[in-house]
């Protein structure tokens, strides 16, 4: 007994490092045909969430045709609704290609999604974390500065008398 066709896409979301809380930022999701034929285009869909509350986005991607081992790329501008994880989930959906075959979906290591599946995730920073992290820069940062000025005081003094 054979196993019915189906088109392999691996995904990946490419995220920022760090994100803030009520600020846009982009995110983009990279598809690739690791399948051995040619993907005929169709649409998939993922979901980006913030743990903190209920509220999800869905983010439809809409794929071209695509030759074997192919990218694809297709960005959002997002916005995070609060501070803490920014998640990218598969959604548990079935997809099919415009040709009605079925679409599996694969993380780029190899390893197969399934519904509720974290594709990717960055941490979104409240306003008063970013204020709080540039103001112990800035303490490093004089800290530093008074170092310097008393090392140079000591050789001013110490040799000064020679």
């Amino acid at each position: 007994m054979s196993t019915p066709f189906t088109y392999r896409l691996s995904i990946e979301a490419i995220l920022p490092k760090v994100i803030e809380e009520g600020k846009v930022f982009k995110v983009t999701y990279r598809v690739r045909n690791i399948s051995e034929s040619t993907f005929p285009g169709g649409q998939i869909f993922v979901v980006l969430s913030w743990l903190t509350t209920s509220l999800f986005v869905t983010h439809p991607i809409s794929i071209r045709q695509l030759q074997p081992n192919e990218p694809f790329e297709f960005s959002y501008d997002e916005k995070p609704a609060t501070s803490g994880l920014t998640i990218v989930t598969h959604p548990g959906a079935t997809f099919k290609a415009n040709n009605e075959v079925p679409i599996e979906l694969y993380l780029p290591d190899g390893r197969k999604l399934i519904g509720g599946q974290v594709i990717g995730g960055v941490r979104a920073r409240s306003p008063e974390e970013v204020s709080e992290a540039r103001a112990v820069w800035v303490a490093a940062g004089s800290l530093v500065v008074l170092i310097i000025f008393q090392i140079v005081d000591w050789l001013i003094r110490f040799y000064w008398h020679f």
